[in-house]
């Protein structure tokens, strides 16, 4: 990673139900100035959440925008859970996103095979810009 140039956040939200099996936002950061295209974008954060019942893991997605149709950005985190026992799990990702007066990022939620919505009792992530 080179320089930093900016640091973005802590961008925090607590008890967010999510939705599910369904791919649900359960955070939205600030616009964000990533000066050059030649930026890195780093994100990292964790996620501590309460699966719903009958949960048996909990797939984490960060992606570009607003909306859980945006572009994903880095991989999706996959976590085995065991339904209404609280997990953290961390997540990492990069992205190039190009100069920009205003990008935003999602931190998305999915839990596989629950029977009811869970709870994400938190969930933080910090933007850092480097050359």
């Amino acid at each position: 990673m080179g320089a930093p140039v900016a640091a973005y956040g802590p961008f925090t939200a607590t008890a967010v139900t999510d939705g599910g099996t369904a791919e649900t936002v359960v955070l939205t950061t600030d616009p964000i100035i990533v000066p050059s295209y030649q930026r890195k974008v780093t994100i990292s954060g964790y996620l501590n959440i309460t699966p719903g019942t009958s949960a048996v893991s909990c797939v984490i997605k960060v992606r570009r925008g607003t909306t859980t149709s945006g572009t994903q950005v880095g991989s999706t985190e996959t976590a085995l859970t065991i339904a209404t026992d609280n997990i953290s799990i961390p997540f990492l990702v990069s992205d190039q996103p190009g100069d920009s007066a205003g990008v935003q990022y999602v931190v998305t939620v999915a839990e596989g095979s629950a029977g009811a919505n869970g709870t994400v009792n938190i969930v933080s992530a910090s933007i850092l810009v480097s050359s």
